[in-house]
């Protein structure tokens, strides 16, 4: 089965386009068709690490981050009333990945499968009582549905290639699914029990995460159809297919605003994938989310922003350790603890560039909610992110952003899927005028052959027939 990792990367990405094209400024775009309250769930790859849950209003006023955990958290989507939010996890960074669920404010985390297997993509059906979700556990990857408690789990498909659940219909009669086959992936619909299989697209470029509009009359999807990947629409029954981001970047990962009047996606147009917004015609694209830090839109909750659960009222809270750790992302750890941040020593600014070297009290401590923990920030340093593994083009992205300068000692630029190897030096504190050296190792492509189980850089996984 396709591994998390790179199955977040198919789903949300497309494939990605195999030459990177520096896209011109265009005029500021017309203002969004105003919609109702709601909030985007999205993923974010921390400085490079794990990927983590987070929410957004949709227009980027508000975030919150609602996991912490050393795992990948990734692939999670709201439940129809925006209470819940059902994710793929493997916990303590493990190999293999399950289903949970959270709150929406990311407290009260339960687990719903336990299996030696990877099981993922996991969407609800619009009354809550089911989740659809991917799994291995038969040998191949099929869909399967289980009770919202993780109960009754059925197995739906039987099909050799690898399927992956995307939506439901409005009326919970049937699910959307992608089969992935021959390093094509196309759309498929069956009935809820697994019944009626109909193919809605066959395209050699692709087609990825496909989502029902809340009318149910359209289908939002993801294809490379026209040499990068673009994020298109379709009629139900897979005609009418049009491509309403047309860019020259790489668009993906759509999802529905609960009226069906705007879709959020991701683009690297800026760089790397940041979570963006556009009326459902593809007109009035806004950006929401501006990190460093790859940033996958995965759902569009009816319930607004949430911040995150305070410690129960009259007990106390652990201090987290935010020394090394970006101002701004210090902030958003203590905020999930219900404490405060409070910059004591103000040497340089408050951009999230800037990390803090001391704090008080320390790590381990206790404070009453609401209490405040004191942070010294960096005087005139900053913390080298990690790029091993990274694009090239992506590492030179996020060091050019933390203003630190790169020498490439063995460059190959001839393909768009390089990656480096090494840097030196390692991820850490150094002068904001170091030089990173990087070496960069030339990377496969998608479909090239490899050796199964071999581990590549980027955190992808070998699979059977190629990465």
């Amino acid at each position: 089965m396709v591994t998390l990792v790179l199955l977040l990367a198919i789903a949300l990405t497309a494939s990605a386009c195999q030459n990177r094209r520096t896209t011109p400024a265009k005029p500021k775009p017309k203002p969004v068709t105003p919609s109702g309250p709601g909030s985007i769930i999205f993923e974010r790859q921390d400085l490079g690490d794990n990927f983590n849950v987070y929410t957004v209003d949709p227009e980027g006023a508000q975030e919150f981050r609602l996991t912490h955990e050393s795992s990948d958290d990734v692939l999670a989507f709201p439940s129809p009333d925006g209470e819940l939010i059902a994710y793929s996890s493997n916990p303590g960074g493990g190999e293999t990945f399950d289903i949970f669920v959270m709150n929406a404010d990311g407290s009260n985390v339960r687990r719903l499968t336990q299996d030696a297997s990877n099981e993922d993509s996991p969407v609800w059906s619009p009354d809550a009582a089911r989740i659809a979700f991917a799994s291995d556990r038969s040998g191949g990857g099929d869909v399967y549905v289980m009770n919202a408690d993780g109960s009754a789990v059925t197995k739906l498909t039987q099909d050799p290639g690898e399927e992956y659940p995307w939506s439901w219909s409005s009326d919970g009669s049937k699910i959307l699914y992608t089969v992935f086959e021959n390093e094509n992936s196309d759309i498929y619909v069956m009935n809820a029990d697994g019944s009626d299989v109909q193919q809605l697209s066959a395209d050699p470029g692709g087609e990825y995460g496909p989502v029902w509009s809340p009318d149910g009359t359209r289908i939002a999807f993801s294809s490379n159809r026209g040499g990068n990947s673009d994020v298109f629409v379709m009629n139900a029954d897979g005609s009418g297919v049009k491509n309403i981001t047309a860019h020259s970047a790489d668009d993906s990962g759509p999802v529905w605003s609960p009226d069906g009047a705007r879709i959020a996606f991701s683009s690297s147009r800026t760089g790397t994938f940041d979570v963006y917004v556009m009326n459902a015609d593809g007109s009035g694209v806004a950006q929401v989310t501006d990190t460093i830090d790859p940033e996958f839109a995965s759902g569009w909750s009816s319930k607004g922003v949430t911040s995150p659960a305070p410690p129960p009222v009259g007990t106390e809270a652990e201090v987290p350790d935010l020394v090394g750790e970006f101002l701004g992302q210090a902030k958003t750890v203590a905020d999930s603890a219900g404490l405060q941040v409070q910059v004591s020593e103000r040497r340089l600014s408050e951009e999230a560039a800037f990390i803090i070297l001391s704090q008080s009290p320390t790590s381990g401590a206790s404070l009453e909610p609401g209490g405040a923990i004191e942070v010294v920030i960096s005087n005139g340093k900053i913390k080298i992110p990690n790029v091993t593994g990274k694009k090239v083009s992506a590492a030179k992205r996020i060091l050019k952003a933390h203003d630190i300068s790169y020498s490439i000692e063995e460059d190959y630029a001839s393909s768009g899927f390089n990656r480096v190897a090494s840097q030196k030096p390692h991820a850490g504190l150094a002068s904001s005028t170091s030089t990173v050296i990087i070496r960069v190792k030339v990377r496969a492509r998608p479909g090239d052959p490899c050796t199964p189980g071999e581990n590549l850089p980027g955190n992808l996984i070998c699979s059977v027939g190629g990465i």
